[in-house]
């Protein structure tokens, strides 16, 4: 028998980032083998970028179920969702609650269910409010479903099992849970943003081990989930740490290219924000500096969703600021691109170099990002041309990162800028202020997830 096999669960592609860095690799590697279970495992460019000595891959397959038991499925998901935003609903969760029937749709014309599904949604979260009721309902099915023989029989050459979780949200991370507890395996959290711990519902696993990346998560894990303090783990996070190295690759390899002020606007899908309103901004961004004495390099990062999207962008702004296009590596969920993972993250931080503000609409990720690496001051465009954050009821939302700055109009938006531009240190230390609640900077990364992940060994 062998020593020790961790297990890493990687559902979506953005997890890899962080999950499989070479931090995280190489602490893991030093005390046994590891097994990567992905969608993704058996493709060549996948494996290319995270293949090392002692690493094995198991590919995820989605199991084929009775429609009975997908079902129940749902019917346990809906609970452990919802009733959990009802238990929690005072403490920043109504705005989940409210929109526990509603499908974002396209143009923001969203789908609301009709009153029969919105009455038995409602009666599921208040039962969900009892937060072992989710697993009850999911074990009428019996074990039997949740089979994965592949990796069973690998465990079985080990002493000691251990896996690493990242998702609190998915098919994938569910069978998992269930099979880590009927195997007795070691279980760790390793969170790959605050939603998991923050919005995503009652944890799917019970874990031996939880590692929050800062104050904000440490709070939820005791408050919202009953974490016991000896289970949870002060780690910091993985993805700013892998960030940290990858911007010392970078600036051994390039130089500042003028002395140009840099200026991020930060787009967002269709889906979610108003893409007139994400112009509108634009528009008067690139007149207000024109107009400025200092050279101020803009830079627009869209999210588009088609190529007509892409070529519209490109005919619109190409002439006028630089365009950024997102890799699939940074924003993606259910494609693995063809990619470098190690170049790609690079070009991504290159990206944000000597970022000076980051505009963003509504409210996006990069912008925790931007400020970790540069510093920078954070806006957020919450100008409402159609109503849609109205609608949806965005002046009640709970943010994990809120912006320091909110500009529901034009006047608004471009006086902050002025704001900033003229007098910068105030802003950068608001957004300073606000990741802090995210990261532990200072801990001895390796050594702790080496403790969260093999410690009763």
């Amino acid at each position: 028998m062998k020593d020790n096999l961790t297990i890493i669960s990687i559902p979506v592609v953005r997890i890899a980032r962080s999950a499989l860095s070479n931090l995280v690799l190489d602490t893991l590697i030093e005390k046994g083998d590891v097994v990567i279970i992905s969608p993704w495992s058996d493709q060549i460019d996948f494996k290319k970028n995270f293949k090392r000595a002692n690493t094995f891959f198991i590919k995820w397959n989605e199991p084929e179920l009775s429609r009975f038991k997908r079902k129940i499925i749902d019917i346990s998901e809906i609970i452990r969702l919802t009733g959990y935003w009802r238990k929690f609903k005072n403490e920043g969760m109504m705005w989940f609650l409210k929109h526990m029937n509603i499908e974002f749709g396209d143009n923001g014309e969203d789908i609301k269910s009709g009153a029969l599904k919105y009455i038995i949604y409602s009666i599921l979260s208040f039962l969900g409010m009892y937060r072992p009721l989710w697993k009850l309902v999911e074990k009428i099915v019996g074990k039997g479903w949740y089979q994965f023989p592949e990796l069973i029989d690998l465990t079985k050459q080990y002493n000691n099992v251990t896996i690493i979780q990242s998702a609190n949200w998915g098919f994938q991370d569910r069978s998992l849970s269930r099979l880590s507890e009927e195997n007795y395996w070691r279980k760790v959290l390793l969170t790959y943003t605050t939603d998991q711990l923050w919005c995503n519902g009652y944890l799917l696993n019970n874990y031996d081990a939880v590692c929050v990346q800062g104050d904000f998560e440490f709070n939820n894990a005791k408050n919202f989930h009953l974490i016991p303090d000896e289970s949870i783990y002060e780690l910091g996070s993985a993805w700013f740490r892998h960030l940290e190295i990858l911007k010392e690759k970078y600036e051994k390899i390039h130089q500042k290219s003028d002395d140009s002020r840099v200026v991020l606007y930060a787009g967002m899908g269709e889906q979610y924000f108003f893409r007139q309103s994400e112009y509108l901004a634009l528009d008067a961004l690139i007149k207000y500096f024109d107009e400025r004495p200092e050279k101020i390099r803009l830079i627009y990062r869209p999210v588009s969703s088609s190529e007509d999207d892409k070529r519209y962008v490109r005919d619109r702004y190409a002439n006028k600021i630089e365009i950024q296009w997102p890799d699939a590596s940074v924003i993606g969920l259910n494609e693995y691109p063809k990619i470098n993972q190690e170049v790609t993250l690079l070009d991504y931080v290159g990206n944000l170099k000597d970022c000076e503000l980051l505009i963003m609409s509504q409210n996006t990720t990069i912008s925790m990002d931007a400020v970790f690496l540069e510093g920078c001051g954070v806006i957020s465009n919450m100008i409402d041309l159609d109503g849609r954050l109205k609608r949806r009821y965005y002046s009640i939302t709970a943010s994990a990162c809120p912006a320091p700055i909110e500009a529901d109009n034009i006047d608004s938006l471009i006086s902050a800028v002025e704001k900033f531009l003229d007098n910068p240190s105030k802003l950068k230390e608001a957004s300073l202020e606000m990741i802090s609640r995210w990261d532990y900077p200072d801990t001895d990364f390796k050594a702790i997830l080496s403790k969260a992940v093999f410690e009763e060994y």
